[in-house]
């Protein structure tokens, strides 16, 4: 499965390079995740529309109903509702959580259309500078199987090839999350997407 994916990745990224005219290349940089990182991010990404079903949230206690809530509810205390989780190493279920963690105070999509604050951004650092850089990573990693599997597999209703270049901008911003203040990223992401 995992060699699947690192040859569809590398499929994609080589499309996106054409489109773009090999702009992309100079921007940012894709450095290959682990395996353990892969594995964490299948498995949010396959529990996660957990959180968006009424029928489990009602489930749940009237403080955690968001969907990351909902989700990090049943990876506490329903365990049997979400075996694949079972299935992470500690690394892995540390990475799963902090990244719904992270969702649930920064969405970049949001960001990129211009529905958040300088105040998300903020938060944004906060959580970083606690949990360290590589949690950003891993969030990034989880939004790009989010945003590309949008439309069931059908291809992605968001990250198309127009509004990948949009993402991959944000991401590379994203970089200086730790050297600049919260306004300039906001306002870097605003601006280039």
């Amino acid at each position: 499965m995992l060699s699947v994916l690192i040859a569809k990745r590398s499929e994609w990224l080589s499309t996106l390079r054409e489109r773009s005219g090999g702009r992309i290349k100079h921007r940012t940089s894709f450095r290959l995740s682990s395996k353990e990182k892969l594995h964490a991010a299948l498995v949010l990404l396959a529990i996660r529309p957990l959180g968006k079903s009424k029928a489990v949230a009602s489930q749940c206690p009237q403080n955690e109903r968001s969907p990351e809530s909902v989700v990090l509810h049943l990876i506490d205390h329903f365990d049997n509702v979400v075996p694949s989780v079972q299935g992470l190493s500690a690394a892995g279920l540390k990475y799963v959580k902090g990244a719904l963690h992270l969702h649930s105070m920064f969405n970049l999509a949001q960001m990129l259309q211009g529905e958040n604050v300088p105040a998300n951004v903020c938060q944004l650092q906060e959580s970083i500078k606690r949990d360290g850089v590589e949690a950003l990573r891993f969030y990034i990693l989880f939004l790009l199987g989010f945003m590309s599997g949008l439309n069931a597999g059908r291809g992605s209703i968001f990250l198309t090839a127009k509004r990948a270049e949009s993402f991959i901008e944000g991401v590379r911003i994203l970089k200086y999350l730790l050297d600049a203040s919260p306004c300039g990223i906001y306002w870097g992401l605003v601006t280039e997407s």
